[in-house]
């Protein structure tokens, strides 16, 4: 570990984000070229206490500027529009999202499960047909992740396919790899871009509440096939 990430680490105990903001901001003046630094400090400006997507977007910009096919910055643009600046993708990166190709299956799996909020219930491009076959060529490149499982889970809930959808769910919770412990809560990295698409993207790392949620919607499913096996 340097001891740059050292430092970070430290403040991020401690809550002291703007202090980690500003060391970003005076590393990016020596390396003004660094695509991880920048990566890092979106992840850092997507969370509480900034919730800047403009700041994000200035950091994104500059990364497509350097390289503009960077998978994880697409990844978390989709994040930004989606969940912080709240309008949602459009059309130029949801195509971007889906034609980028990569060498890992992993990663590839991550871009279409990203691609597939664009067609989601909550805006006005919702296709439950395109958004299902989205999240299932995300789970046919990659079976480990969690949060793909759940949103097609969800998907054949509202459409009533109650046992697919629990065949679903139960692979979810197996694919969990950490639910967070308070400490580690508490010593987290505010700026580490694999742990934020560990929780945020591939949903393998979970709160304690997250990881409930699911089992919750599992609870729902398994008593509503309970109900039916009792019909007959």
């Amino acid at each position: 570990m340097t001891d740059f990430d050292a430092k970070i680490i430290e403040l991020s105990k401690k809550n002291e984000d703007e202090k980690i903001e500003q060391l970003f901001e005076e590393r990016l003046k020596q390396e003004p070229a660094n695509i991880v630094l920048l990566l890092r400090l979106t992840v850092l400006e997507i969370n509480p206490p900034f919730v800047d997507y403009k700041k994000c977007f200035e950091c994104l910009e500059r990364v497509f500027s350097l390289n503009k096919d960077n998978a994880i910055a697409l990844l978390l643009l989709a994040y930004v529009c989606t969940y912080v600046w709240g309008g949602g993708i459009d059309e130029v990166l949801k195509n971007r999202l889906i034609t980028l190709h990569t060498p890992d299956a992993e990663l590839n799996s991550m871009l279409k499960y990203t691609a597939s909020w664009f067609y989601d219930n909550i805006h006005e491009n919702n296709d439950p047909k395109r958004e299902e076959e989205l999240l299932q060529e995300s789970i046919n490149l990659y079976q480990g992740h969690v949060w793909n499982y759940v949103h097609l889970a969800d998907l054949y809930i509202n459409q009533g396919h109650d046992k697919e959808a629990k065949e679903l769910l139960e692979t979810a919770l197996r694919n969990v790899r950490k639910i967070y412990s308070d400490q580690e809560i508490a010593a987290y990295d505010s700026t580490n871009i694999d742990d934020f698409l560990a929780e945020r993207i591939q949903g393998i790392y979970l709160t304690k509440d997250n990881f409930e949620l699911i089992n919750e919607r599992l609870e729902k499913v398994e008593n509503v096939q309970g109900r039916i096996r009792n019909q007959f």
